[in-house]
């Protein structure tokens, strides 16, 4: 969808496009669009030469050629590919559903749009056909929040100056032309303070991300813990003394699928930069970003382990590292990872034990393929020296008690012990009635006589 917030700007050969439609508009439907577009928008009341000028040749009569509107370019075959609205002071909201986009034939490289103390907030000009290099002149957008360049054919390096932008806080520039390294994110200089998504899938870009690439990031340092609400703009509406609250809507991938947001909650973090052709290490200031909930660095190039920094990205939820060349054991520490809900580490050169227990016991087979030396569950493969012996549960305690090893040997120690004192003590026992039998038997009848008389005695009184 392509849209733009505005508050009294000059816009300068600005070509906004929207997302092609099935249906194309003849010449006089466009001339249609065009009209209805000036009776719709929202603008300034201006006082004097210049200002709202442009539109004043708009007119919608049978006879009316819009191809001779002031600030409209057509093409060879009728058609508008192009709108001119410098100078116009232009204030307001371009709605989704303006008769505007549908205009699907503009086309062209992307001029400028922003003059030195622009308010403008938002700026979606994705799913288009614009082409050539990022405007410059975006540069002079200090107020810019959200920048959407997402599906046109820009044909550029990674705009680093974009970083300057103090409050930009979403980037999405995914499938374009985009080409090249973007080691200036090294600098030292603060660059992407306040961003908080960025989607640059589906370009050319290449090289190593160094290791301080995100050092500056500062919005996704932290995890959020005010009050949720919406990312978004609020227009003033001259003509009914209000506001209108516009929130940012954009395309991401996330969890493995593409998905719509419609709204943006201010608590969201997301990075994603696949598809490109990046290599060498995964860079680890992103173990910094401790804020992130969304990483996405799958069909790439990327080499050497997944380091176990990963585990300190506490708040994430989706973990993309597939189709790259990352070797070795898939680290422990993955395990802190209380709040992932999707992984993928399909297509590397992984191998050993896949961590088990907690959220990893959540995950399917396809999040490990094309990893022949992993092993352990959910795949199919064992470990080896993984098979721990199978032992039934006793049905008593007694009969557990029976089962340990150390107590067998114990009662066997006692019973030879007790036996053989019995044995040695009636052999002993044997010899001494032997030789000392009459002996003993006097003297045990001299204690018995003594103990009867006293007896009778006492029968006696």
């Amino acid at each position: 969808m392509a849209s733009i917030v505005f508050q009294t700007i000059s816009l300068v050969y600005l070509l906004v496009i929207p997302i092609c439609t099935s249906s194309l508009l003849s010449h006089d439907e466009e001339c249609l669009a065009l009209f209805q577009f000036k009776q719709t928008v929202l603008h300034q009341k201006y006082n004097g030469a210049g200002g709202f000028q442009k539109f004043a040749s708009w007119s919608n009569t049978s006879d009316s050629d819009c191809c001779l509107f002031d600030g409209v370019v057509c093409s060879n075959t009728g058609h508008v590919i192009g709108l001119d609205w410098s100078g116009s002071s232009l204030s307001g909201i371009i709605n989704s559903n303006s008769t505007l986009f549908k205009l699907v034939h503009l086309q062209g490289p992307m001029m400028n749009i922003c003059t030195y103390g622009s308010l403008l907030k938002t700026i979606d000009l994705s799913e288009n056909h614009l082409s050539g290099q990022v405007s410059k002149s975006l540069g002079n957008c200090t107020n810019l929040e959200f920048l959407s360049l997402a599906d046109n054919s820009f044909e550029d390096v990674f705009p680093l100056w974009l970083g300057t932008l103090p409050k930009l806080q979403v980037l999405l520039l995914r499938s374009n032309k985009f080409y090249g390294s973007i080691q200036g994110l090294s600098t030292i200089s603060p660059r992407f303070q306040k961003l908080r998504i960025i989607d640059i899938s589906n370009n050319y870009f290449s090289g190593q991300l160094p290791d301080k690439s995100f050092q500056t990031w500062n919005a996704m340092k932290s995890v959020f813990s005010g009050s949720f609400s919406v990312l978004g703009s609020q227009v003033n509406d001259l003509d009914r003394f209000g506001s209108i609250e516009f929130p940012y809507s954009m395309k991401l991938t996330n969890k493995g699928v593409k998905q719509e947001y419609l709204k943006i909650l201010n608590i969201f973090t997301a990075m994603d930069f696949s598809c490109n052709n990046f290599e060498g290490q995964i860079p680890q200031s992103l173990q910094d970003l401790h804020g992130l909930e969304s990483l996405n660095l799958s069909n790439n190039g990327f080499t050497s382990h997944i380091l176990p920094y990963l585990g300190n990205l506490k708040n994430l939820e989706s973990l993309d590292l597939s189709q790259n060349e990352l070797s070795g054991q898939i680290p422990q520490q993955l395990l802190q990872l209380g709040f992932l809900a999707f992984l993928n580490v399909s297509y590397n050169h992984l191998d050993g034990r896949i961590p088990q227990g907690k959220q990893f016991n959540t995950f399917e087979n396809n999040s490990y393929l094309g990893n022949p030396e992993l092993c352990g569950k959910p795949l199919s493969k064992e470990c080896e020296n993984s098979r721990v012996p199978t032992v039934l549960p006793p049905t008593s305690r007694n009969e557990y008690e029976s089962l340990l090893p150390g107590d067998i040997i114990d009662w066997m120690v006692i019973l030879l012990g007790v036996g053989s004192g019995l044995i040695i003590g009636i052999v002993i026992g044997n010899l001494l009635y032997a030789r000392y039998g009459d002996w003993f038997l006097a003297r045990l009848g001299m204690r018995k006589n003594r103990w009867v008389r006293p007896l009778r005695n006492t029968r006696r009184n």
